[in-house]
């Protein structure tokens, strides 16, 4: 081969194939380590978690900013709040979305639909089963603890119009709020810091029932094992099938039927949770039951709509 074939064949030689891409999940991945890649560093997760916070503080300052513009607040001889205070504080926890999905994209720099479930995306399909399969069953629940409580009465709230559009409209959103802050972006930065994914998994799934036990503010302990014990069983979900659809519709069945009665038994406000909120053992454990049979529907209803709780492909990183 004379010299300038040799030279030739180097220069044109063709390059050794390089490794998958690194920042990527390898498929079978689960969703609390569906943010654990090798570009993955240890301050990306409170990195995240920082700037949802920053931009919940930003939701909540306009929240409160906007209530003396609209009329809102709460009249001291009227517990009641006024639309404008509700629509105002399901807005601010409703822009928890955006605000984590966000934060996910920026710091670790890949989709932030990832935050959504396994496949970077909303499963709409199976989020509409859930909340259809979900919706009797807490509809039907909190019906009747009402009516056998003998607590109630028929009877329109003040303003009852625009609280049921609230509660139609807003409390769906509000509620996926907190399952994208708490099950969604601390779950699944916390857990990335461990190699283990089951340990991740149940450091990262303390973490946030923590979290979302103290956000509701009450120490009542029957209160508390009502909330820790919902987080615990939601988790559950979350792991099962890959995403927080599932926890969604959950949440948005025990809320959206509660806000619902609520407005047609003059008692809108009364069961949001306070610091001096008190509920009976019975009550706690009967909402919980409630949280039981919902997990056993779904557990079923995701085996026979043939969905993965594991990645299935290598998700794309978010162009740079």
């Amino acid at each position: 081969m004379s010299l300038i074939a040799k030279l030739t064949s180097r220069f044109t030689q063709r390059a050794p194939q390089s490794q998958p891409p690194q920042d990527a999940s390898s498929p079978g991945t689960p969703y609390p380590h569906i943010l654990r890649r090798a570009t993955t560093r240890w301050w990306k997760a409170p990195a995240a978690i920082a700037t949802t916070i920053g931009g919940a503080v930003l939701a909540i300052a306009a929240m409160r900013l906007s209530l003396p513009l609209l009329g809102g607040g709460v009249d001291s001889n009227n517990p009641t709040p006024s639309p404008a205070a509700s629509a105002a504080l399901n807005l601010a926890l409703a822009s928890l979305i955006p605000i984590s999905i966000g934060a996910v994209a920026l710091v670790y720099r890949v989709s932030g639909g990832y935050l959504h479930s396994i496949t970077g995306r909303v499963r709409w399909k199976w989020l509409a089963t859930a909340v259809a399969a979900t919706l009797p069953i807490w509809l039907l629940g909190n019906l009747a603890q009402v009516i056998l409580s003998g607590e109630s009465s028929f009877a329109f709230s003040q303003g009852w119009f625009f609280h049921l559009a609230i509660a139609l409209l807003l409390t769906p959103l509000q509620a996926a709020g907190e399952e994208y802050i708490v099950r969604g972006l601390l779950l699944t930065t916390i857990a990335s810091w461990f190699r283990d994914v089951k340990v991740g998994f149940c450091v990262a799934g303390a973490i946030s029932t923590i979290v979302f036990t103290a956000l509701h503010t009450s120490a009542h302990p029957w209160i508390v094992l009502n909330l820790a014990g919902m987080s615990l069983m939601s988790l559950y979900l979350v792991w099962r099938t890959g995403g927080l659809e599932a926890s969604i519709a959950i949440h948005v069945a025990n809320n959206l039927t509660l806000g619902v009665i609520a407005v047609f038994t003059a008692s809108v406000g009364e069961g949001q949770i306070t610091e001096t909120s008190e509920i009976s053992l019975a009550a706690s454990l009967y909402s919980l039951a409630l949280v039981g049979i919902g997990i056993f529907v779904l557990n079923r209803l995701f085996s026979r709509e043939g969905l993965s709780s594991t990645t299935q492909n290598q998700p794309e990183p978010v162009e740079r």
